[in-house]
Order: structure tokens, then C-alpha cells, then sequence
């Protein structure tokens, strides 16, 4: 019912091993980087120690010019309009099974830099794994999450606003996005969900603002 984007295989057993020296840097031979068949979860080292790298999300950001009109007249259209896609990867991890934190990778390093930039044990893997459940089952029967949408890691940091973004790329309708809020202000506890259409998404950050002195 819904996707991720497709991110070369080679590159998630590169963030899979860096996760592995993290962890022990006397990483033995034994030890295996391991892809299923069928699945895009990684064994980060043996079966003796259950921490998988789960689901990859990229990120993406707002324009520049989306928070002039915020400021000003507010945004319109379809979320796609005004975000572009950034060089940093989320990935979710789980430890026997359970989302238990996440790593951030870099897509484009600098030459002889590790890939990841961030290792974290956040309750916010959990969070994001639970609206997964809630993405998957559609309750409310959203046409654009039933049309196989893409989901991406939203970041709006001025708003304090992370989100889940569901692109239906191929979906018959000109409000092709929705959006799924994994953290936000207790100011926009008021936002309707768990599905909000673009210009729901819209009025809530202009009505919210943005938190001062955040870049």
C-alpha cells in the first residue's frame, strides 16, 4: 500500500558495516553483512546479535521561498511544489524486532568520510515504525495512500515539524500528497490525521509559525 525509495543495495551494506565498526571496532570475520531474499533489512552483524537495519526514508526539506510565502500569504497547491529532496538518508533499526533507534547516512560524502552522520536510540523509531502500521492498514480508506504512494521523511526544523510525506506519483487527482505528523509543537495538537491532505498541512504551519532563533 505504500513504498520507499529505491536506494542502491550496495550503499545500504556500506551504512550496515559502518554500523557494525560502531559498534566494535574489532568486528571479526565472522560476522556477516546479510541481505534476505526479498528484503531490504540488513543483518548489521551475526544472527547472535538481532540489530537489523530496517527501512531507509530520504529526506526532504521545504524551499527556500516556502517560508517567505508561510510568512506572508501562506502556501498553496500540492506539497510537491515546494520541497526538494536533500543528501541525507534516514534509516530505521531494530533490535529484535523492535524499532529500537536510527541511523542518518549521507548520500554524497566527502571523499574517505564515513557515510553516517548520526546513530541514535530514539523512541522516534518507534514512533515513525507505528505510523508505518497506521499507513498500511488505511483505515480511513485515503485514496492517495491506497494508490501505493512513496513515503519520505519530511524536516521543516524552523516549525519544529517532522513528517511523513506520501507522494501517489501515479495517482489520478491533483492533491496528490498527504502527510502523517511524527512530531510537532503542542501548539498543533489541533491538526486533523492521521492523513492531511496539502492544504490542511499548509494552514496548520502558517497558523503554528515558526519557533525563533531555529535555522
Amino acid at each position: 500500500m505504500a513504498h520507499v525509495d529505491t536506494i542502491s543495495h550496495d550503499f545500504l551494506i556500506k551504512v550496515a558495516q559502518e554500523i557494525g565498526r560502531l559498534i566494535d571496532a574489532r568486528l571479526s570475520n565472522d560476522r556477516e553483512i546479510r541481505l534476505p531474499d526479498g528484503s531490504d533489512a540488513f543483518d548489521v552483524v551475526d544472527g547472535s546479535t538481532p540489530l537489523r537495519l530496517a527501512e531507509t526514508l530520504q529526506v526532504w526539506k521545504l524551499q527556500d521561498k516556502a517560508y517567505e510565502y508561510l510568512a506572508n500569504s501562506g502556501l498553496s497547491g500540492d506539497i510537491v511544489d515546494w520541497v526538494v529532496p536533500t543528501n541525507a538518508l534516514h534509516h530505521q533499526l531494530r533490535l529484535r524486532g523492535i524499532a529500537a533507534g536510527f541511523v542518518r547516512s549521507r548520500l554524497e560524502p566527502e571523499v574517505d568520510k564515513p557515510v553516517i552522520v548520526q546513530f541514535n536510540t530514539s523512541p522516534l523509531a518507534a514512533r515513525i515504525n507505528d505510523l508505518f502500521v497506521v499507513i498500511e492498514s488505511n483505515e480511513q480508506q485515503d485514496p492517495i495512500v491506497d494508490a501505493d504512494p512513496v513515503v519520505r521523511l519530511l524536516e521543516i526544523p524552523a516549525y519544529h515539524v517532522l513528517a511523513l510525506w506520501l507522494f501517489a506519483e501515479s495517482a489520478e487527482t491533483e492533491k496528490k500528497s498527504r502527510s502523517v505528523i511524527i512530531s510537532a509543537p503542542q501548539s498543533y495538537k489541533k491538526w486533523p490525521g492521521p492523513f492531511m491532505n496539502s492544504e490542511n498541512f499548509f494552514a496548520a504551519l502558517k497558523e503554528g509559525g515558526a519557533i525563533l532563533n531555529v535555522a
